[in-house]
């Protein structure tokens, strides 16, 4: 996993066009940008596969140690185990 970019923002954005995706997660846009890329109590990670972004994970952590966990798969790729991967690979690096 590496740090999500602002050039991936068109093929994440891309994803929303999946109505399960569009179900659960809201659309990002130019301020979901700023609110994860700001640093603090937000992080967004990106994974790829053939350097081509194929899952995102977001995190915003609460006080008292709690944290909200989003994670989304490019439809095209979901069934594959990809989701549960991504956030294991997060929790054993932080």
């Amino acid at each position: 996993m590496r740090p999500f970019r602002l050039s991936d923002l068109p093929t994440y954005q891309g994803w929303f066009s999946d109505p399960d995706t569009q179900r659960w997660v809201s659309q990002p846009d130019d301020r979901w940008w700023v609110h994860v890329s700001a640093g603090g109590r937000s992080t967004c990670r990106a994974s790829e596969d053939s350097r081509v972004l194929c899952g995102v994970l977001q995190v915003d952590w609460e006080k008292k140690g709690y944290a909200f966990v989003c994670v989304v798969v490019d439809p095209a790729k979901r069934g594959r185990g990809l989701g549960t991967r991504l956030l294991r690979s997060f929790l054993a690096h932080h």
